[in-house]
């Protein structure tokens, strides 16, 4: 008889506790084969990002399935802290998500009741979702398995999250912050420019406060350059960082077809 339905740990936390680390990418385009083939590749998670990229609930349905199917966690970039929207992705089979915009301990606290069943949160409760495998999954298992693999990352990155930010980390049942040092340096003034260096000190000042408090950091580089993502990489594990995505599905494709398009130049002496 075909083996029943079952949920898998969260990658995430087996790749940490195997090697200390935990990799992963984006993806923007809905492009399941796309997803699908980020992670088939080893990666350990892939963000389907629905604040940046064109897609609908049922887009990303379609993305995490395509994860899945890879054998990578997939995780959801959601738009907004609407608990509506936590609560669909989550149900559609996401492992975690990935919150922009958090500027105070309120926000945050109703962001982890939001992915939290109760006792612990508020999030609304079907024993028949895609998470449960469409209700394959025994109830009672099902809660036990999200109180242990879903994961809440809040992203922090205006002047405002700053200011606030000791509080945020007071906050119980975040899993990762991450510090969204593109907007960072632009709302410090810098243009967006993440090398510079009082950017660069704010953002190890940062990671410093959120390993103090026992909370993961999650950082990511957009380069898609090998040696710039091994070095980002480099960088981001000496701040305490273990868990780190690169580059994006638009962006390695920007790179290899620009890559392609100098190569054909070259050779052709144009």
């Amino acid at each position: 008889m075909q083996q029943a339905a079952r949920q898998e740990r969260n990658r995430i936390h087996t790749a940490i506790a195997a090697r200390g680390m935990a990799f992963g990418t984006w993806v923007q385009m809905a492009a399941p084969e796309v997803a699908e083939l980020a992670a088939a590749s080893g990666l350990d998670f892939v963000i389907v990002d629905m604040e940046h990229g064109t897609l609908g609930i049922g887009e990303a349905a379609g993305l995490i399935r395509a994860v899945q199917a890879g054998g990578a966690a997939p995780l959801v970039r959601v738009p907004d802290h609407d608990p509506t929207g936590l609560l669909k992705v989550l149900d559609a089979g996401a492992v975690g998500v990935l919150v922009p915009g958090v500027e105070t301990a309120a926000q945050a606290e109703a962001i982890v009741a939001a992915t939290r069943f109760a006792p612990e949160g508020s999030r609304g409760a079907c024993p028949a979702t895609r998470a449960t495998w469409h209700g394959l999954v025994d109830w009672p298992d099902h809660l036990a398995w999200a109180r242990e693999n879903i994961v809440t990352i809040l992203i922090v990155e205006s002047l405002e999250g700053v200011r606030n930010f000791e509080a945020i980390l007071q906050v119980p049942g975040i899993t990762a912050i991450g510090i969204g040092m593109f907007d960072l340096a632009q709302s410090m003034g810098h243009g967006g420019d993440v090398a510079h260096p009082a950017v660069q000190a704010e953002l190890a000042r940062l990671a410093g406060l959120v390993r103090g408090a026992g909370i993961e950091v999650f950082s990511a580089t957009f380069d898609s350059a090998p040696d710039r993502v091994a070095a980002a990489t480099r960088h981001w594990q000496g701040l305490g960082c273990r868990i780190f995505a690169a580059s994006a599905d638009r962006m390695m494709l920007a790179t290899g077809f620009r890559a392609i398009v100098a190569a054909t130049a070259e050779a052709s002496g144009t």
